[in-house]
């Protein structure tokens, strides 16, 4: 299952559903502009406090590599042990990843993918490697993505 980038599907999503069950949007869906907003990326970039997901989507973003977010634990295993297991996976895949920890106190366990900031998930301890698999299988194409991207950013510089 593959998600939109961070941030972009929850007003578009919230705008549409509206629009199409009354035919008009109601007034506590209406957003309006923060000029003082910045998109989470932006506030990682600055080296501001973010959550553990957004930390993983935009460092995916910025860097070829997968963002393994493990959410919780199971028994007898840390997410910590989860997630240094799984990226080994991926080394073993010939694959850079980095993992990143959310929710250590929850019982049982939440596995997402990020790649190029795309989220990919949720996976359990059932079918994480169906995800990463199927996050294998893009790679290569995100991370050509991802090059041309930078080189549009250095040319507009």
């Amino acid at each position: 299952m593959i998600a939109a980038p961070m941030g972009a599907m929850a007003n578009d999503g919230a705008q549409k559903v509206a629009s199409t069950t009354t035919g008009a949007t109601p007034a506590s869906m209406v957003i309006t502009a923060d000029p003082n907003y910045k998109k989470p990326c932006e506030r990682y970039a600055e080296g501001q406090t973010v959550t553990p997901d957004i930390e993983a989507g935009c460092f995916s973003r910025d860097h070829p590599v997968v963002s393994v977010l493990v959410s919780g634990n199971a028994e007898g295993m840390s997410g910590s042990d989860i997630a240094t297991y799984i990226v080994g996976e991926f080394d073993g895949a010939h694959t850079s990843a980095k993992q990143f920890l959310e929710f250590p106190e929850w019982d049982g366990v939440v596995i997402s993918y990020y790649l190029n900031g795309l989220y990919y998930g949720p996976y359990n301890g059932n079918n994480w490697r169906h995800g990463m698999n199927e996050v294998l299988s893009h790679k290569d194409d995100a991370w050509a993505m991802q090059r041309q991207d930078m080189a549009m950013l250095d040319l507009e510089r």
